[in-house]
């Protein structure tokens, strides 16, 4: 069985949701995973029946906390380079869409922000529906 490809419509249908869909009166779960974190890239992975989307993005150290603390949603957020104070964790979706940053976690320190942030974002991303309605609020295609 080959999994197929989704339209972004689709996507956000099988990824936002964590509830059971109904079809011809079966229930089918979506299935979300962490297929990794590297450094500041993560990845999760949304499966439903046969149909699968990899969503891949980016973690950032910041030196700002979001507006209305967490699930803030920015464009753009400060990394000081001559500062050890980046230490706030900030998500960002880069493929097949691209998202605002979302501010998810503190650290107490940068080297903490820097070793946790991109786990932070692969599991706060398979596992809280708050987070993914909030990233996938305001989406822009990827650049191709």
């Amino acid at each position: 069985m080959k999994n197929t490809k989704l339209p972004i419509a689709a996507i956000l249908i099988h990824c936002i949701t964590t509830t059971n869909l109904y079809s011809n009166n079966n229930i089918q779960t979506i299935d979300c995973h962490t297929p990794y974190n590297t450094n500041n890239r993560w990845a999760a992975t949304c499966i439903k029946g046969e149909s699968e989307i990899e969503i891949a993005g980016i973690a950032k150290c910041a030196s700002a906390a979001g507006e209305s603390d967490i699930y803030s949603l920015a464009p753009s957020v400060t990394t000081d380079p001559d500062s050890e104070d980046n230490t706030y964790c900030w998500c960002q979706i880069y493929s097949p869409f691209i998202s605002q940053l979302i501010y998810i976690a503190d650290f107490l320190y940068q080297t903490e922000c820097e070793n946790w942030c991109g786990n932070f974002c692969a599991n706060t991303a398979t596992t809280n529906q708050k987070f993914r309605d909030t990233i996938f609020s305001k989406l822009k295609p990827a650049k191709e």
